[in-house]
């Protein structure tokens, strides 16, 4: 069996495998019971900042008398459509499971095994 086979075969077990432990909701935001590490983010935009393109507003959430903060990295359009004192609820996934995601892709394409239509 040829290299490149051999990573074909890998990849489709590896997809196998994931998938198959792996219940995943494609409507996040009308799912409450899903295996991704997202959640919904409800909370007062305390601060906003523009830096290098990157938009980040600031929010701070209450829970159980308990505050939490979070930067939350949003498109062009929603940091604009939101001032400090607004309230923001967007569904939001970790950035390091999608980073996984992106680095398993990256050597999907660098293998071959998946391409970019364009």
């Amino acid at each position: 069996m040829e290299k490149e086979d051999k990573q074909f075969v890998a990849a489709i077990l590896f997809l196998i495998f994931f998938l198959s432990n792996h219940s995943v909701s494609f409507d996040l935001a009308e799912s409450e019971h899903h295996t991704l590490p997202c959640y919904t983010v409800k909370g007062e935009v305390i601060e906003k900042e523009e830096n290098n393109n990157d938009y980040i507003l600031y929010v701070i959430t209450e829970i159980d008398g308990e505050k939490q903060g979070y930067a939350l990295y949003v498109a062009e359009e929603t940091y604009k459509n939101h001032d400090v004192g607004d309230t923001y609820e967007r569904i939001t996934c970790e950035l390091a499971y999608l980073n996984e995601i992106k680095t398993i892709i990256d050597e999907l394409l660098d293998a071959g095994i998946m391409e970019v239509n364009e």
